[in-house]
């Protein structure tokens, strides 16, 4: 490598030669002449490489050279006069930075002061995915690492992943000397700084950031569908839950399924105590409760009217006491069951969009961001699969469908997981048949609890629409 110096008003010219098969290490010395590739005449760097081994110059090209620089020191090429060209004996490219001029959208620029340092903040929320440019953290324009990749710093923040690793959030904080970085430049050492500074980030600019992006989903956002969204959540919540524990070690597929079908679960309706847990706060259900409305009651109405001739406040009083002893025996199961349920179904939410694109403008099936699994009805796949009886007015929920759901939530899934981890793909560079088994086992976990509650999805939607033809 071979490196040729000249500082700005000064009439010498220093060249530095490194041989990498050489111990010695000899101090630069002057050279004659400056070879000014961008006609500055006033001063400059350039740095010669050559004598590649084969097995690195495979594939190495002028683009990968420069997409590194890009990458790396895009703040660095904001600065005035500062160029960087990189050539070759047939090409040259100037390297430019990232035009944040050229995002749509909100702004968020502030500077933080940490013990008397300041901190730039310069974020940018654009209407539509921006390809490869993510929210980074910088120091003196070099590039770090990205915010959500971060560990000491996510795991303070609130909003996570929802906020900072969104597809539509770029920009970056320089963070300068205020906090120092580690060898490997993936994270930042421990210091009161770096504590001050993480506190400042949560409390003033995560916010800011999460209401904006609340907005943007928003308009992205078509419907939950009311409880056939809960359901969909909670199957997909008892899938992952199950997914973990076989990553855990606790249990493997088969043992999962070959319970299950001991239990004798074989039911294809939803739980009592679903509909118990979903019915009773609601203001409507009073009426509409088969319980509570003597005329859709099938429990011998005859019988009833003659209770009601005899003695009615004693007869009321024993049916009410009658009532209220059989949920009370069940109780401690039916509570115990939902108890787990929501805590499973905290975690993860179904949303169905109308629209779902990346950042090139490809249609997508579904994407995990955060914790909401955006799922795209527009998608010809999903609509080949949505079907509604002859007089089109209610829609059926069929299980062709529910396996197109399972399927693609499962990919999503596995997708945003091996994304978040440091290792991403090469922990399954030995065994990357183990990844294929993990997204299969994942899809017919989802698939056979979609199947197990269809008739309870369908009765959902169908009550739906007939509740929507009433309005």
């Amino acid at each position: 490598m071979r490196v040729v110096s000249k500082t700005k008003n000064k009439v010498q010219t220093l060249v530095l030669d490194i041989d990498r098969d050489s111990m010695d290490f000899t101090a630069p010395r002057p050279l004659n002449g400056f070879s000014d590739d961008n006609n500055t005449g006033k001063s400059g760097t350039q740095i010669f490489i050559s004598e590649f081994d084969k097995e690195w110059t495979e594939g190495l090209n002028i683009a990968e050279v420069v997409n590194e620089i890009q990458f790396h020191f895009g703040a660095l090429l904001e600065r005035k006069n500062l160029t960087i060209t990189v050539r070759d004996d047939n090409t040259k490219v100037i390297c430019k930075p990232f035009d944040y001029n050229t995002v749509q959208g909100k702004h968020i620029k502030k500077n933080l002061q940490v013990n008397g340092k300041k901190v730039e903040v310069r974020l940018w929320i654009s209407p539509v995915p921006v390809e490869n440019q993510g929210c980074y953290f910088v120091a003196h324009g070099r590039r770090i690492h990205e915010i959500h990749e971060i560990k000491s710093f996510m795991k303070v923040s609130v909003s996570r992943w929802s906020v900072w690793s969104h597809p539509n959030v770029v920009g970056y904080v320089e963070v300068g000397d205020v906090i120092e970085p580690v060898i490997t430049r993936d994270e930042f050492r421990r210091s009161s700084n770096r504590t001050e500074l993480y506190k400042q980030m949560v409390l003033t600019i995560e916010p800011l950031l999460a209401a904006v992006i609340t907005k943007v989903n928003q308009r992205r956002r078509v419907l939950e569908m009311g409880r056939l969204g809960n359901i969909l959540s909670k199957c997909f919540n008892v899938a992952i839950k199950k997914d973990s524990d076989r990553n855990k070690g606790i249990s493997n597929y088969l043992d999962q399924m070959q319970g299950k079908r001991a239990t004798g679960t074989g039911k294809r309706k939803l739980p009592e105590e679903w509909n118990n847990q979903d019915e009773e706060p609601a203001a409507e259900d009073g009426e509409n409760n088969p319980e509570n409305n003597p005329e859709n009651n099938g429990d011998n109405p005859e019988n009833k009217d003659q209770e009601e001739n005899k003695d009615g406040e004693n007869a009321e009083n024993e049916e009410k006491d009658k009532n209220n002893e059989e949920p009370d025996a069940k109780k401690p199961k039916r509570d115990s069951k939902m108890d787990k349920l929501k805590r499973i179904a905290s975690k993860f939410e179904m949303v169905f969009v109308n629209e779902l694109k990346d950042s090139k403008g490809q249609i997508q099936r579904a994407i995990l961001i955060g914790n909401q699994m955006y799922i795209n009805v527009a998608h010809p796949d999903f609509t080949e699969r949505v079907h509604t009886n002859r007089v089109r007015s209610k829609l059926n929920i069929t299980e062709r469908l529910c396996s197109y759901i399972a399927n693609i939530s499962a990919n999503s899934y596995k997708s945003a997981v091996i994304s978040r981890q440091q290792e991403g793909l090469a922990m399954y560079a030995d065994n990357q048949s183990k990844l294929f088994e993990e997204i299969l086992d994942l899809e017919f976990s989802m698939e056979s609890s979609l199947r197990k509650y269809l008739p309870a999805i369908q009765k959902e939607v169908q009550g739906k629409n007939e509740k929507s033809k009433r309005l």
